[in-house]
């Protein structure tokens, strides 16, 4: 700090003092809480205690067509014709996998009783026992394959009749917050 010239850093920190106040935003008054987000400026008439009392503003009409309602679940719709199809192919699926996979599984355990015998025999020949080999994967592939088809049938069925009862179809079981349909 200079000591030849008091005033004149005297009057240069004066002006810096000003300069920087002058800046600042002042505050006569503590913020109104009232007018804060949240307060009584943005709250409803409910919340303001007057419920039920508050005058409703009808909305302005619109112009062009007349917007829709949302229809009810309870009506039938559109989309149950498909669910119900849909529904009953995941059933039909599940009984023709569980048929594949039980008539193919015996007819595998068939054919390896074959070799079996065949080999507790001692007459069993080279061809004979590749076709019984050949015979026992494919019957093994093919009800794999129907186990496959069973549990997509299963899961399909599963999701539909879910849907269904969401949505107060006709494939589920009334619910109580359902309004009665024809069946």
């Amino acid at each position: 700090m200079s000591t030849r010239h008091p005033k004149l850093h005297a009057l240069t920190v004066a002006i810096a003092m000003a300069v920087g106040c002058a800046s600042a935003p002042t505050l006569t008054t503590a913020p109104d809480p009232a007018r804060m987000y949240g307060a009584v400026a943005h709250r409803t008439a409910f919340e303001e205690g007057q419920g039920a009392q508050a005058p409703v503003a009808e909305p302005a009409p619109v112009a062009g067509p007349t917007p829709r309602a949302p229809t009810d679940v309870t009506e039938p719709e559109k989309g149950q014709g498909a669910r119900t199809g849909i529904f009953w192919a995941g059933v039909a699926a599940t009984a023709l996998g569980a048929a594949m996979l039980t008539g193919f599984g015996i007819g595998g355990r068939v054919t390896q009783a074959q070799l079996e015998d065949g080999y507790g025999d001692g007459d069993l020949s080279y061809a004979r026992e590749e076709k019984l080999r050949d015979r026992g994967t494919v019957f093994n592939q093919v009800a794999g394959a129907g186990a496959g088809i069973a549990i997509v049938g299963i899961a399909v069925t599963a999701i539909v009749y879910g849907v269904d009862f969401s949505r107060c179809g006709t494939l589920a079981k009334r619910r109580k917050d359902c309004k009665s349909n024809t069946r």
